[in-house]
């Protein structure tokens, strides 16, 4: 018995291990190294500058570290025209300088009369890349390919995200690994993640946020915390990522009053009360509201330090905001995922085009059929559909305010719901073909203590199996009562 006792504990330690090393290892391992494989390979011939604004990224990049903001007004510095005049910018035919020139004062020859155009971003992404770009700069790299590199970093932080995302929902990881692989394939990820682009972080701020959003449910008073000081950081980032902060902070909000609103529990002005004491909806509201704040205090900031003078206009399409285009923008997001398929090729164009089909299909079918995938899929995907619908209009009306004309948005701008869309995507088909997503049980899922929980969690039905019965599903809930611990309700 004495030799038996360790031999059996070495045994479930080394099981234990080989669970982790398969489960989690080794699914972190494959993401990060097709990340870095992607990227490093892309980056590993030269290339023009992209089209979406990377002259003007290449030079805040250059300058973040003497100047620490770039101010609206300020010019390019000759580390972002040299790269101008040695690579071009793809699809347009622009004449410098010569590369290997050593004066590039001519403001006129370059865009926007030589100034900048990146002074709307806040320095973060700009002083994290740089960072992170310096043992590159010391191997031998310039300033412009270590800094594409970079976007390694943020594409692996993006797979990651979204495969832990699927995870805590309760959902096969497999299905988290192959969409993290799939969506290294779309245009939106070759576009933000292999050039110097604002929208590398996108992917992973959507799917961290997402993450967090889960954990807050589950009532970790980290997350809780948490929560809110990453929606600051995200929309701090760039403005267009507080599309993922709403949906997540609406998904946590309507699951707290679906919870307290349930038949067994009729919503009373008590409990309405309640609603807004949770913890969960304050962190969700916080967040919101706090992400709003951040951004606010960014603009009064930038219009306080903005150089004197006249900034020449950014030369774009400027149309009325009539209803035809407000009808557009509001079905832009959904339309374009993993997108923008400009020149993408016909790889990048059939993943997107993929992609869109199943969105649309996973949002609309668990709403639809919300009594057979469940109350839980209906808040994620109502609440998510109902950010993507919105986020273009108000994007339009925003830009109408602050420039003063609309424009045509950019596809990009939608990018850090890539994330939530992709969990969603895994939520239907796991699901429709076959799987549980639930904690064991398929009837009411209650969260015990120090137990995890799933969106939208304790007491509200978690999706069935397609074509699961009723009665099915009852059995199910008696026999799991006799074979299992007793799950004890929360007191409301």
């Amino acid at each position: 018995m004495g030799r038996a006792e360790p031999v059996a504990a070495t045994q479930s330690l080394a099981s234990r291990l080989l669970r982790v090393l398969r489960g989690v290892v080794a699914p972190v391992l494959i993401l990060v190294v097709a990340s870095a494989g992607f990227v490093g390979w892309q980056t590993s011939h030269p290339r023009a500058l992209s089209p979406y604004d990377e002259y003007v990224y290449v030079d805040y990049l250059a300058k973040v570290p003497t100047e620490g903001v770039v101010r609206t007004g300020e010019e390019t510095g000759d580390t972002a025209r040299q790269a101008l005049a040695c690579l071009g910018v793809q699809w347009y035919s622009i004449k410098v300088q010569p590369c290997r020139g050593t004066d590039f004062s001519d403001d006129k020859i370059y865009p926007y009369a030589g100034h900048t155009g990146a002074d709307i971003y806040t320095p973060v992404y700009f002083a994290v890349t740089w960072a992170l770009a310096q043992p590159l700069t010391w191997a031998g790299l310039d300033l412009v390919d270590a800094g594409r590199l970079v976007g390694a970093f943020w594409l692996a932080l993006g797979t990651v995200g979204v495969w832990l995302l699927v995870r805590l929902l309760r959902i096969d990881p497999l299905y988290g690994l192959a969409l993290g692989l799939l969506v290294i394939a779309t245009p939106a990820v070759y576009w933000s993640t292999t050039y110097v682009s604002t929208d590398a972080p996108a992917l992973a701020a959507g799917a961290w946020v997402g993450c967090l959003g889960v954990w807050a449910w589950m009532r970790r008073r980290a997350a809780l915390v948490l929560l809110p000081l990453a929606a600051i950081l995200v929309v701090l980032i760039k403005v267009q990522n507080l599309a993922a902060v709403g949906a997540v902070g609406l998904a946590l909000l309507v699951g707290v009053i679906v919870e307290r609103s349930t038949p067994e529990r009729r919503l009373r002005s008590n409990r309405f009360a309640r609603i807004f004491t949770d913890g969960r909806s304050l962190s969700a509201i916080a967040a919101v509201v706090l992400a709003l704040c951040a951004q606010v205090a960014w603009l009064a900031y930038r219009s306080a330090i903005k150089l004197p003078g006249t900034t020449p206009g950014v030369d774009t399409v400027r149309q009325p905001l009539s209803l035809h285009a407000l009808v557009t923008e509001s079905f832009r997001f959904l339309a374009s995922v993993g997108g923008p398929v400009d020149g993408s090729g016909a790889l990048g164009f059939a993943v997107s085009s993929l992609l869109v089909l199943l969105t649309i299909g996973s949002l609309v079918g668990l709403v639809v059929g919300f009594r057979v995938f469940g109350v839980r899929g209906l808040v994620i995907a109502g609440s998510l559909l109902l950010v993507a619908l919105l986020l273009g209009p108000a994007l339009a009306f925003f830009t109408r305010l602050t420039v003063g004309y609309y424009t045509p948005l950019s596809d990009r701008y939608g990018l850090s719901l890539l994330g939530l869309f992709l969990a969603v995507i895994a939520l239907y088909l796991f699901t429709a073909l076959g799987g549980r997503s639930g904690l064991g049980t398929v009837g009411a899922l209650r969260r015990v203590d120090g137990d995890d929980a799933t969106l939208p969690g304790r007491d509200i039905p978690s999706a069935r199996p397609r074509g699961q019965s009723q009665e099915h599903s009852g059995s199910q809930k008696e026999e799991g009562a006799g074979g299992q611990p007793e799950q004890v309700p929360t007191r409301s």
